[in-house]
């Protein structure tokens, strides 16, 4: 169910401006603990809220408050990739034989577009501040997360060519 998520995500609106500590890495536990189990789904939309709290939270926190941020964001990264790949093989598996083929049950990884993009945009924005800085506070996150997210997809997310077209267009534009 998407309920759950979505409503843990709107109680722990303001996590990264909570001055303590254990109540920051408890919610975040709390995330990953979501991201771990069977009975909640994270769709392209909720996983993206996931990313920027713990994205905000890594940005302003503590070294346990980075670690339990990138714990948590990973993790729920990992999740969906796997919720995905289920997904696409029970297309494979239950599809009419012969007019599903692996093309077709690839398409469920078009949710992983939207997720990359804004992973991308959030590593490509105009740095605010001194004009000497170089680097965001949360672009080793942001690379940490693109990392998993690539890393964790299954081999066959290349047969959506949506998703191949946006990786050369992003990565290897012309």
């Amino acid at each position: 169910s998407v309920w759950l998520p979505a409503q843990l995500l709107r109680t722990t609106s303001g996590i990264s401006t909570v001055g303590n500590e254990d109540t920051v890495v408890n919610v975040l536990r709390l995330f990953l603990s979501m991201a771990c189990s069977q009975t909640c789904t994270l769709n392209g939309r909720l996983l993206i809220e996931v990313l920027s709290k713990c994205g905000e939270c890594w940005e302003n926190g503590s070294r346990a408050v980075k670690a339990a941020s990138l714990a948590a964001g990973s993790q729920c990264l990992r999740a969906f990739c796997m919720f995905l790949k289920d997904e696409a093989e029970e297309i494979l598996r239950t599809g009419p034989a012969g007019i599903i083929n692996v093309g077709m049950a690839a398409a469920v990884y078009n949710e992983v577009i939207p997720v990359m993009q804004w992973l991308c945009s959030r590593l490509i924005e105009p740095t605010t501040g001194s004009p000497k800085r170089t680097d965001t506070a949360g672009s080793l996150y942001l690379m940490e997360c693109i990392l998993t997210l690539v890393t964790a997809l299954p081999p066959d997310v290349h047969a959506n060519p949506h998703f191949t077209a946006f990786l050369w267009q992003k990565f290897c534009p012309t």
